[in-house]
Protein backbone atom coordinates (compact mmCIF):
# COMPACT_ATOMS: atom_id res chain seq x y z
CA UNK A 1 0.00 0.00 0.00
CA UNK A 2 1.42 3.21 -0.96
CA UNK A 3 0.80 6.25 1.59
CA UNK A 4 -0.15 9.67 -0.42
CA UNK A 5 1.59 11.91 3.23
CA UNK A 6 -0.44 15.20 1.53
CA UNK A 7 -3.73 13.05 1.21
CA UNK A 8 -3.12 11.59 4.69
CA UNK A 9 -2.62 14.56 6.57
CA UNK A 10 -5.41 16.62 4.34
CA UNK A 11 -7.78 13.91 5.85
CA UNK A 12 -6.54 14.03 9.42
CA UNK A 13 -6.52 17.81 9.57
CA UNK A 14 -10.43 17.76 8.40
CA UNK A 15 -11.57 14.91 11.00
CA UNK A 16 -9.89 16.92 13.74
CA UNK A 17 -11.79 20.55 12.63
CA UNK A 18 -14.94 18.24 12.33
CA UNK A 19 -14.33 17.06 15.76
CA UNK A 20 -13.95 20.39 17.37
CA UNK A 21 -17.15 21.82 15.13
CA UNK A 22 -19.24 19.73 16.52
CA UNK A 23 -21.83 20.77 19.72
CA UNK A 24 -24.64 19.12 21.41
CA UNK A 25 -24.64 16.36 18.15
CA UNK A 26 -25.07 19.55 15.67
CA UNK A 27 -22.82 20.21 12.99
CA UNK A 28 -21.66 23.56 13.39
CA UNK A 29 -19.90 24.48 9.76
CA UNK A 30 -18.14 27.47 11.70
CA UNK A 31 -14.70 25.84 10.81
CA UNK A 32 -15.03 25.40 7.30
CA UNK A 33 -16.87 28.95 6.86
CA UNK A 34 -13.90 30.60 8.23
CA UNK A 35 -11.81 28.44 6.17
CA UNK A 36 -13.45 29.57 3.08
CA UNK A 37 -13.19 32.74 4.27
CA UNK A 38 -9.72 33.16 4.90
CA UNK A 39 -8.80 31.40 1.38
CA UNK A 40 -10.41 33.39 -0.46
CA UNK A 41 -8.85 36.37 1.52
CA UNK A 42 -5.42 34.96 1.02
CA UNK A 43 -6.14 34.33 -2.30
CA UNK A 44 -6.37 38.23 -2.71
CA UNK A 45 -3.43 39.25 -0.69
CA UNK A 46 -0.88 35.95 -0.06
CA UNK A 47 -2.05 33.68 -2.97
CA UNK A 48 0.69 31.37 -2.46
CA UNK A 49 0.21 30.60 0.93
CA UNK A 50 -3.77 30.32 0.26
CA UNK A 51 -3.92 26.23 0.85
CA UNK A 52 -1.63 26.75 4.21
CA UNK A 53 -4.47 29.65 5.40
CA UNK A 54 -7.08 27.19 4.79
CA UNK A 55 -6.17 24.48 6.76
CA UNK A 56 -4.88 26.83 9.86
CA UNK A 57 -8.84 28.33 9.57
CA UNK A 58 -9.63 24.88 9.80
CA UNK A 59 -7.87 24.55 13.03
CA UNK A 60 -8.37 27.75 14.91
CA UNK A 61 -10.29 26.54 17.18
CA UNK A 62 -8.06 23.82 18.15
CA UNK A 63 -7.85 26.87 21.21
CA UNK A 64 -11.28 26.53 22.25
CA UNK A 65 -11.04 22.71 23.37
CA UNK A 66 -12.51 22.52 26.91
CA UNK A 67 -14.11 25.92 26.77
CA UNK A 68 -17.89 24.96 27.92
CA UNK A 69 -19.58 26.63 25.15
CA UNK A 70 -18.68 26.74 21.02
CA UNK A 71 -17.15 30.26 20.25
CA UNK A 72 -20.37 30.63 17.94
CA UNK A 73 -22.80 30.39 21.10
CA UNK A 74 -21.86 33.70 21.60
CA UNK A 75 -22.04 34.91 18.01
CA UNK A 76 -25.65 33.43 18.03
CA UNK A 77 -26.97 35.15 20.90
CA UNK A 78 -25.42 38.45 20.10
CA UNK A 79 -23.00 38.32 23.22
CA UNK A 80 -19.70 39.12 24.10
CA UNK A 81 -17.45 36.33 25.78
CA UNK A 82 -15.98 37.72 29.27
CA UNK A 83 -13.44 35.24 29.45
CA UNK A 84 -10.04 36.32 27.42
CA UNK A 85 -9.70 32.52 26.55
CA UNK A 86 -12.50 32.59 24.43
CA UNK A 87 -11.62 35.71 22.90
CA UNK A 88 -8.12 34.22 22.19
CA UNK A 89 -9.03 31.06 21.10
CA UNK A 90 -7.88 30.96 17.60
CA UNK A 91 -4.43 32.80 18.88
CA UNK A 92 -3.91 29.93 21.43
CA UNK A 93 -5.09 27.66 18.50
CA UNK A 94 -2.08 29.10 16.20
CA UNK A 95 0.48 28.24 18.85
CA UNK A 96 -0.36 24.66 19.75
CA UNK A 97 -0.29 24.22 15.84
CA UNK A 98 3.30 26.11 15.53
CA UNK A 99 4.55 24.71 18.39
CA UNK A 100 3.85 21.46 17.65
CA UNK A 101 4.65 21.65 14.02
Amino acid sequence: MILNVTRTISQLISAIAFALDIDEGQKLYHAWRVSIFGAELAKMMLAEERKDVFYACLLHDIGGIGFSDHIIHYLLKEEIPKDPAVLAHSLTGAEIVIHNN
